[in-house]
C-alpha cells in the first residue's frame, strides 16, 4: 500500500488543479515547452489585450476548488524555496518564480502557513533562482531578479535582522534562516507572506510568489459558535497581470518570466484573477450554511472595487487586514480590497437562492496606477468564482453581535481622550515620499538613513495624504482608522488596516492611529503598489527607545486586555491531523489535556496529534491523505473522551463528499476503531449553473471511495 515517503512531518499536502512543473507533467506526452534558457531571446511574449471570456468549454476552467499545501508549525526547522515554476492555465501558459515546501514542488500559490500566538517559527529560505547579471549602481529601480528574502505581511514581530527584516538578502543558490517569535498576545488573523528585496519586489510577488499566513484563533478568543463552526475556505486572490509583468521582468533585465503558449482564441485574457492558483474556479457549498472566507488580495498595483455576491445571499464581514472588528459581524454588500489587504467574511447562501451564482469582480485603477503605466489600464472586471448551491433542507442560525479578547496594542484608541503624538505622512508623486516635511525626494534612500523617528511606548498619530491613489502599507505596528472624510459599509472609522488604499466612496483624506509596541525597531513604510516601492516609494521610521516598550495606557480602556502577563491560550480552536499516511489500517485513540493522539498500525507505530476545539459537535480541520489529493474530514463528538463519530472523504478533482458513519460512539481508551462500509451513493442532486448562457451542470452527491479504516480508497 502506498505510504508517504515524500512527507515532511510538518508538510500537509494539498491539491493544486491546473498548476504543474515541467517536471510534474509526468502524464503530459505533447512535446514539453522550452524552458527560458532554451528560448534564447531573454524576453517575455506579451498576450493579447484582455476580452472576458465566460466560455465553460475551455479546459481548466470551472475546475471544483482546492486548497494550498499547508506548512503546519511544529516548532523544527522548517523550509520555503523560491524557484523557477512553470505554471500551466486555461488561457495561457508560463515560467515564473514561486515557492514550495522544501522537498516539494513550487506552486501558485505558496504553501499556506499555520501558526500560533506565541509561537517560534523557523522558517529556512532557500533561492533556487538561477544566475543573474551585475547590477552594480543601480539604485531605485526595477533589477536583481532572481535575489529574494521574505515578508511576512500583517505579522506584528519585530522588523530586526533574523526576523521581519526586508532588508535581508539572499541571493541565488543562497539561504536565510528565519526567527520569527510571536508575542503570546498576538491577535489571530489572516496575514500572507512575499519576497521584499528592493528591486524586485513586484516582479516576484506579480508572478505569483506569494502565500497566506494563518494565525490560528484560540479557545479564549470568545468567538461565536456559529464562526467556530463554519467551515472554512482559504481564498487566495492573485491578480495576474500578463503584460505588466512581462514589462517588469524586461526592466529589471531578467530572462525568466516567459509566455510559452496561450490558447488559440480571439478571446485570451492577459488580465485574470487566480482563486487558489485557479481561473473561475467552481466552490459547491451548501444552502443555509455558515462559510467563513479566509480572503487574501495579492496584487501588485490594482485595486479591486467591488466584489459582489448575488444581492440575496449574505455577506457579513468580521475582520479586515488580521484584525477582528470591534463590534461584529457587518452587513456587506460587496469586499473592497487594496493590493495586500485580506477580509474574513462569513458567507451564506439564503432560501430560493439559485445555484451558479457568480461571485463577480470590478477592479479601479487608481490614477496612481495609470500614472505607472502610462495611462489607459483597464481592470480585470467579470467572474472570478462560481457558487454550485446544493438545497438539504437545513436551517440557519444568525451570528450573534460579538467582540472578541483583544491584544492590549489592538485596544479601542478613537477617543480624544487618548493623547498621541502627530506627524504627518505624504505620499506624493512616485517615488517621493514626505514625513513630518522630511522629503525623500529621490526615493528610498538606503537602509541605514531612516526619514523621521517615533518613540516607543506610544501612541502615534498619522494624517495620511495620499492614500486615495496610493496603498499605504506600515509593517510592524497595524493602525487604527479615527477620522475619514467619508464612511462607507467598507471603511468605518474605528477598523484596524496595516494597507490602506482608499476605494469605493471612502474620499481622499484619512488620519490613523497606532501603539509602538512591544518591539524598538524600524517600522518601514511604503506604497503597496509594489512598481512604485521598487522604484524607491519606500522609507523607515527609526524607534527612539522612550524608556518603555508597551503603552500603559491601554490597560485603562480594557482592563481585560491581553499582553505578556495575560496570554491567549495555547489552545488553538481547530482540529487538524498532521502528516496522515496512506497505508492506516487500524486506528487507536486516546486521549490527553485536550489532544488525541491517533496511532497508525502500520509498523512503527507512528502518531499524529489531533488539537481539538470545543467540547461537541465540532468539524475537524481538513487534512490530505498525501498519495490521493483527498481530504479526509473527522468530526469530534467529545473532547474529553476523545470520540469519533464521522470520517468522511472529499474528492478535491470533483468537489464530491462521501461520508461514512461508524456504526457506534468509540471513547478514546486505546480500543481499536473500525469502520462500516460505505453507504450506497443517494439519488444525485441536481443544479443548474447559470453563467451568461452556461450548459447546465449536474451534481451527484454520493459515495465515491470506499473508507474502510482509512484505506483501499486510493
Amino acid at each position: 500500500m502506498p505510504g508517504c515517503n515524500h512527507c515532511v512531518a510538518n508538510v500537509r499536502p494539498g491539491a493544486a488543479a491546473a498548476i504543474t512543473t515541467p517536471s510534474d507533467t509526468t502524464t503530459d506526452t505533447t512535446t514539453p515547452s522550452p524552458t527560458p534558457a532554451e528560448t534564447g531571446t531573454g524576453e517575455a511574449s506579451p498576450t493579447a489585450a484582455p476580452i472576458i471570456s465566460t466560455d465553460s468549454t475551455i479546459e481548466g476552467i470551472k475546475d471544483f476548488l482546492t486548497y494550498p499545501t499547508e506548512i503546519i508549525n511544529d516548532g523544527s526547522t522548517m523550509t520555503l524555496k523560491i524557484d523557477q515554476h512553470f505554471y500551466e492555465g486555461p488561457f495561457s501558459s508560463f515560467y515564473t518564480r514561486a515557492f514550495g515546501p522544501g522537498g516539494g514542488a513550487t506552486s501558485i500559490p505558496g504553501p499556506t502557513w499555520r501558526i500560533k500566538a506565541g509561537d517560534t517559527v523557523k522558517m529556512r529560505l532557500e533561492n533556487a533562482l538561477g544566475p543573474q547579471g551585475s547590477y552594480a549602481g543601480i539604485h531605485n529601480e526595477l533589477k536583481e531578479p532572481n535575489t529574494t528574502n521574505l515578508h511576512t505581511h500583517g505579522l506584528h514581530i519585530t522588523g530586526d535582522p533574523g526576523g521581519d527584516d526586508v532588508f535581508t538578502v539572499v541571493e541565488p543558490g543562497g539561504s536565510f534562516e528565519y526567527t520569527y517569535e510571536l508575542p503570546s498576545f498576538h491577535m489571530p488573523g489572516t496575514h500572507w507572506y512575499h519576497p521584499h528585496h528592493h528591486g524586485s519586489t513586484s516582479v516576484q510577488a506579480g508572478g505569483g510568489a506569494a502565500g497566506m499566513i494563518i494565525v490560528e484563533d484560540t479557545d479564549d478568543l470568545g468567538l461565536p459558535s456559529v464562526v467556530t463552526e463554519a467551515e472554512e475556505m482559504p481564498l487566495f486572490l492573485q491578480y495576474m497581470d500578463i503584460n505588466a509583468v512581462a514589462s517588469l521582468e524586461q526592466a529589471a533585465q531578467g530572462d525568466l518570466w516567459q509566455v510559452t503558449e496561450t490558447v488559440d482564441t480571439s478571446e485570451v485574457l492577459s488580465l485574470y484573477i487566480l482563486i487558489n492558483g485557479l481561473f473561475w474556479p467552481k466552490v459547491q457549498m451548501d444552502m443555509n450554511k455558515w462559510y467563513r472566507w479566509r480572503v487574501v488580495y495579492a496584487a501588485v498595483e490594482t485595486g479591486m472595487e467591488s466584489i459582489t455576491l448575488d444581492p440575496t445571499c449574505e455577506m457579513q464581514l468580521i475582520a479586515k487586514d488580521g484584525v477582528y472588528l470591534h463590534n461584529a459581524p457587518r452587513a456587506i454588500s460587496s469586499i473592497v480590497l487594496g493590493p495586500g489587504n485580506r477580509a474574513d467574511i462569513m458567507s451564506l447562501n439564503p432560501p430560493n437562492v439559485g445555484p451558479g451564482l457568480c461571485f463577480k469582480a470590478a477592479a479601479a485603477a487608481a490614477a496612481a496606477v495609470v500614472e505607472v503605466t502610462g495611462g489607459g489600464m483597464a481592470g480585470y472586471t467579470g467572474e472570478i468564482m462560481s457558487l454550485v448551491v446544493i438545497d438539504h433542507g437545513d436551517t440557519s442560525e444568525s451570528i450573534p453581535q460579538f467582540s472578541v479578547a483583544r491584544p492590549c496594542y489592538l485596544v479601542d484608541i478613537t477617543g480624544n481622550d487618548v493623547s498621541a503624538s502627530s506627524h504627518t505622512l505624504e505620499f506624493g508623486r512616485p517615488p517621493v515620499l514626505t514625513f513630518d516635511g522630511n522629503s525623500q525626494e529621490d526615493g528610498f534612500v538606503n537602509e541605514d538613513t531612516s526619514i523621521g523617528s517615533i518613540e516607543s511606548g506610544m501612541v502615534q498619530e498619522f494624517r495620511v495624504v495620499g492614500a486615495d491613489a496610493h496603498p499605504f502599507h506600515q509593517h510592524v505596528h497595524p493602525y487604527q482608522i479615527t477620522s475619514l472624510s467619508a464612511e462607507t459599509d467598507w471603511f468605518k472609522v474605528g477598523d484596524w488596516h496595516d494597507t490602506l488604499l482608499l476605494l469605493g466612496g471612502a474620499g481622499q483624506d484619512v488620519t490613523v492611529r497606532f501603539q509602538t509596541d512591544t518591539f524598538i525597531t524600524k517600522t518601514v513604510i511604503h506604497c503597496h503598489i509594489l512598481e512604485h516601492e521598487d522604484n524607491g516609494m519606500m522609507a523607515f521610521l527609526e524607534t527612539s527607545n522612550s524608556g518603555a516598550t508597551t503603552w500603559t495606557g491601554a490597560l485603562g480602556i480594557d482592563a481585560s486586555c491581553k499582553n505578556a502577563g495575560n496570554p491567549y491560550s495555547t489552545a488553538t480552536g481547530v482540529a487538524f491531523l498532521k502528516g496522515l499516511a496512506a497505508g492506516t489500517d487500524v486506528v487507536t485513540i486516546a486521549s490527553a489535556s485536550k489532544e488525541c493522539i491517533v496511532t497508525t498500525g502500520m509498523s512503527g507505530e507512528i502518531e499524529y496529534k489531533v488539537d481539538l476545539t470545543e467540547s461537541s459537535g465540532e468539524y475537524g480541520r481538513r487534512f490530505d491523505v498525501a498519495s490521493c489529493n483527498t481530504d479526509a474530514h473527522i468530526q469530534v463528538v467529545d473532547m474529553e473522551t476523545c470520540t469519533i463519530s464521522t470520517i468522511s472523504t472529499y474528492s478535491s478533482s470533483t468537489g464530491r463528499l462521501n461520508e461514512v458513519d461508524y456504526a457506534d460512539d468509540y471513547e478514546g481508551d486505546n480500543e481499536e476503531l473500525s469502520v462500516s462500509p460505505a453507504p450506497s451513493p443517494p439519488p444525485p442532486v441536481t443544479t443548474t449553473e447559470a453563467d451568461s448562457g452556461a450548459s447546465t451542470l449536474a451534481i451527484a452527491m454520493g459515495a465515491l471511495f470506499s473508507f474502510v479504516a482509512m484505506v483501499s480508497f486510493c
